[in-house]
């Protein structure tokens, strides 16, 4: 699989926890995902896994705002 098949498959991933809020299991998912970055650098898709990394804050600010912390969830986003 290339780059863009990575990418796709971990896009679709990220919007099905997102659908259903799962923000921990995301989050474990994508904190897994830099450890495979890691052991992939330099591979042709190593851009891929990089580019889910960026998710990450939009992810924290979206779970502590359906925990009704928008103090906490605004300091993502900043």
């Amino acid at each position: 699989m290339g780059s863009d098949g990575v990418q796709f498959a971990i896009a679709r991933i990220i919007e099905s926890y997102t659908a259903i809020c799962d923000w921990k299991s995301l989050e474990s998912w994508l904190l897994e995902l830099q450890s495979i970055r890691a052991k992939h650098a330099g591979k042709s898709y190593s851009g891929a896994l990089t580019t889910a990394g960026n998710e990450l804050n939009s992810i924290q600010a979206l779970a502590r705002f359906d925990e009704g912390d928008f103090q906490a969830a605004w300091s993502y986003w900043t």
